[in-house]
């Protein structure tokens, strides 16, 4: 069992493609920005010990990869390819809860057309990075999901 949240691009990039300062093409699973940035949809995951059931919470998120990795990663789309690959890219999206998140180096793993590709956070000392490594307790899950759906009550201990 696993909770999913859905993370967007930073308001900047979304003010200057609504304003038309930057064109995009697009679709749920990937992003083209101004024929320069190349951008896929990926999911972190950070396991919660301590629960009846093994539960993770789930991020979809925007990953800024290179042209290559792109082409290959439309490539296996458009066969609906199951391989698996690895590489390496940048997380986008700001992640609510932590610091610091846009900007991290990640690697993202193709799984299949079926899934999203897997995103990990490579090894540094962010809060999620360490979540993504060590997990969170049931406490820590419960403060996330205060401060996520009742922002006014974020201080508030569970």
């Amino acid at each position: 069992m696993y909770t999913v949240f859905q993370y967007g691009l930073p308001k900047a990039i979304v003010d200057d493609l609504l304003n038309g300062t930057l064109k995009n093409e697009s679709s749920d699973r990937w992003m083209i920005i101004s024929n320069q940035y190349f951008l896929i949809r990926g999911e972190i995951r950070i396991p919660v010990k301590n629960l009846k059931q093994a539960e993770f919470l789930s991020f979809l998120s925007w990953i800024m990869v290179d042209y290559d990795d792109f082409k290959k990663y439309i490539d296996c789309l458009e066969r609906n390819s199951n391989s698996s690959y690895k590489h390496h890219g940048t997380l986008v999206s700001e992640i609510h809860g932590f610091a610091i998140s846009s900007g991290l180096k990640v690697v993202y793993e193709f799984q299949g057309i079926s899934r999203f590709p897997l995103v990990t956070i490579e090894k540094n000392e962010t809060e999620i990075s360490k979540a993504q490594v060590e997990g969170w307790d049931k406490k820590q899950y419960l403060k996330f999901l205060k401060s996520f759906y009742h922002p006014d009550q974020a201080n508030i201990s569970v």
